[in-house]
Order: structure tokens, then sequence, then C-alpha cells
């Protein structure tokens, strides 16, 4: 065998076993990436298109105390910043029902990060509250998703935040007088 020829089979038991490395490595990869997916809690999609869905912020909450129902917005566009009127439809989604999509409003006031900051009202198991626009001035929404009746404070939601008795309240921006609920928010 010349210097060639023994090069030649050298590299190819060379390459030989760098693929069989290979096979490994990825097998032991398959292997452990299994491990964890079977370690993390099950997920499952819980909206479908044509229309797009998401939550707004990692500090809002978004399940009812039941975990039953997950607040949502609704737009049918993406990828483009929203203009002054583009409306969110507001929303739930029932996942003890098929996950159906139980609609509660709508709001003009609503960014891609934080959506209009919709989230269920802290120590409430029905309200929900989100910001939206009536004419030129800023409001929070606030429905008794229960008794779908909405009323709206002056000045938009900002975030919730804990007393010193452990209970929550809302942060207005600007005034908080609240005006009772008179029915839907449309």
């Amino acid at each position: 065998m010349n210097f060639v020829s023994s090069r030649r089979t050298a590299l190819k038991t060379m390459a030989s076993a760098t693929a069989l490395a290979s096979v490994g490595r990825v097998h032991a990869a398959d292997q452990a990436s299994s491990a964890l997916a079977d370690s993390l809690p099950p997920v499952r999609q819980i909206t479908r298109g044509p229309l797009n869905h998401w939550f707004g912020y990692y500090d809002k909450l978004e399940f009812d105390p039941t975990n039953r129902f997950v607040l949502s917005g609704e737009v049918a566009f993406e990828h483009r910043t929203p203009r002054a009127d583009d409306t969110i439809r507001v929303g739930m989604v029932d996942t003890a029902d098929n996950d159906k999509w139980i609609p509660l409003g709508k709001s003009s006031a609503w960014g891609w990060q934080q959506g209009c900051m919709l989230q269920w009202r802290p120590q409430s198991a029905s309200e929900v509250v989100w910001n939206d626009r009536q004419g030129d001035q800023h409001v929070c929404r606030v429905m008794d998703v229960k008794q779908k009746s909405c009323g709206r404070c002056h000045g938009p939601f900002m975030h919730s935040a804990a007393m010193a008795n452990g209970r929550s309240r809302p942060i207005f921006h600007g005034s908080s007088g609240c005006v009772p609920a008179t029915g839907t928010s449309d």
C-alpha cells in the first residue's frame, strides 16, 4: 500500500469514527431533550387562526383564580405598528369548553408589548380590567365577566400595587373615580 492509499484509508476510518461519535452525541442529546420534555408541564395551543391572539405583559394576571379562563387580545393583523384607529378585541378562552373564545369588549388603547394592560383584577374571581380610549380620553374598563356588566374609570389602569394588608388595589394614572357598571363595554 502506498502513502496515498494509506492516507485515504486513514481519512475514511477517521470520518467513520467521527460520524459514529456524532451519531452518539446526537442520540445522547435526543435522550437528554426527551428527559427534559418529560419533566416539563404539558403544553397545548388554545387559540387558532386566522386571527392573531396573545396576552400582554409578564406582570399581569392572565388566568382566573380557577385556571379555567385565559385572557387574550385578538387582532386581524401582525407585523406592523398599530395605528390610532386599530382596535383590539378583548376576550377570554374557556379551556373547559373546547377552548371557546368569549368576547368581552374592545380597546383602542393598546400596543404589541403590553396589550391594553388586560388582566384579572387582583383579589377578584370575576372582574377583568383593561385600558381603552373614550373620545380623546384614556379610561379603564372594569368588567364583571359573570354579570357581563362593564363600568369605566377615568384614567388608564397602570398596574396593581400590594397594600400593607396584603390586598391589591388598582393604580390609575390621573383621576381614579369610577363610573358604576352599566352594561357592555361597547
